[in-house]
């Protein structure tokens, strides 16, 4: 199989968040440094359509739809849809969207879905419409997964649970299963679900169940400092850069206790977790990575998307620590106060 690899200096953008590829052939990226659009030679930036000038240069969330048009989420939390060289705005003010749209998608009866850091919305009349108790949907809880499979069944993820709606019906089941931060669900050609998780890979969705802390484990938490509303991309980076501690400690390490820390000060927000198993490996140390996980490379890539340094050491006698801090002017926004509940679910879904 031939493969090809674009970097920076082939004017590939950095930070990419989304992809999608509309029927005219195109591939969009969508990611921190804006909206670009690949023939597979060029890499061409949009910052405007037809003299409209996009909302936001840090695009989070994109979806193709079978009409030709893309759809476009920000962090800002407004959303946009670009066909046939023209861009309509839906903005935050005027639609009352959250913050930031974390996924979109279209159902076989056009409908189109949006997942953001507050909760799960549908378009219909013309507005994006909550979707919350009355479909027996997880109310205000953020919705990073979304996807339609080939029977039109909805797949969407709340903050705990995985739930489904089959085409034609109103209220949403309940799977069961408890998973690792899922991004994205796709069948394949004998009808298997398959899950992408940040902390497990793929897997089929038969057997993408999270774990728990076995009876023999303890997680200690501590909170120094006055806690604060975090930004939402700060808290989900830094919980994914948790639960990957943790796995890696009960695991790999085979500890008995882990240590969460987290120090609230004027400067930074600092995470540190020790724990009292084996020490690393000096050369798991030097290539970034355990054997067949997704390693510490990944926990240094999360840390970079948000400016933060991340460090492993030994610990002096046994185990191992890794501490992450975040300068403050990236780590504190008013968007995100359940820190409390942030440990609780390090702790449950490792």
């Amino acid at each position: 199989m031939h493969h090809t690899a674009w970097t920076a200096r082939d004017g590939a953008p950095s930070q990419v968040w989304a992809l999608a590829q509309t029927s005219d052939g195109y591939l969009w990226i969508g990611g921190a440094t804006g909206l670009f659009r690949f023939d597979g030679v060029t890499f061409e930036r949009y910052a405007t359509v037809g003299g409209t000038q996009l909302p936001s240069t840090n695009v989070t969330a994109l979806l193709a739809t079978p009409e030709g048009g893309l759809w476009i989420g920000f962090r800002s939390g407004a959303v946009a849809l670009l066909k046939d060289e023209t861009l309509q705005v839906y903005s935050h003010e005027d639609e009352r969207l959250p913050e930031i749209v974390l996924g979109f998608a279209q159902d076989h009866d056009g409908d189109i879905w949006i997942g953001t850091t507050r909760g799960l919305a549908v378009r219909e009349d013309g507005r994006w419409k909550p979707v919350g108790a009355a479909q027996d949907f997880p109310e205000g809880e953020r919705t990073r997964m979304l996807g339609v499979d080939r029977t039109g069944t909805l797949w969407a993820s709340s903050v705990e649970k995985l739930l489904f709606l089959p085409r034609g019906e109103h209220v949403f089941r309940d799977t069961g299963q408890r998973l690792n931060d899922a991004v994205q669900i796709a069948q394949d050609v004998a009808g298997r679900h398959w899950i992408v998780e940040t902390t497990r890979s793929v897997r089929p969705l038969a057997v993408a169940r999270g774990g728990r802390v076995g009876e023999d484990e303890e997680i200690q938490m501590r909170v120094e400092g006055t806690p604060r509303p975090l930004d939402p991309l700060v808290h989900d980076e830094m919980f994914s850069i948790a639960r990957e501690a943790l796995i890696n400690a009960f695991n790999h390490a085979q500890a008995s206790t882990v240590t969460l820390e987290l120090h609230y000060s004027a400067k930074a927000l600092r995470l540190c977790i020790s724990d009292d198993g084996r020490s690393i490996a000096s050369e798991v140390l030097a290539a970034g990575v355990w054997r067949g996980h997704w390693g510490l490379a990944g926990m240094r890539e999360r840390a970079a998307r948000i400016g933060a340094t991340l460090a492993f050491r030994n610990g002096v006698a046994t185990g191992a620590d890794v501490e992450l801090q975040v300068p403050a002017k990236i780590a504190y926004r008013p968007a995100f106060t359940g820190w409390r509940r942030w440990f609780a679910r390090v702790g449950r879904q490792r």
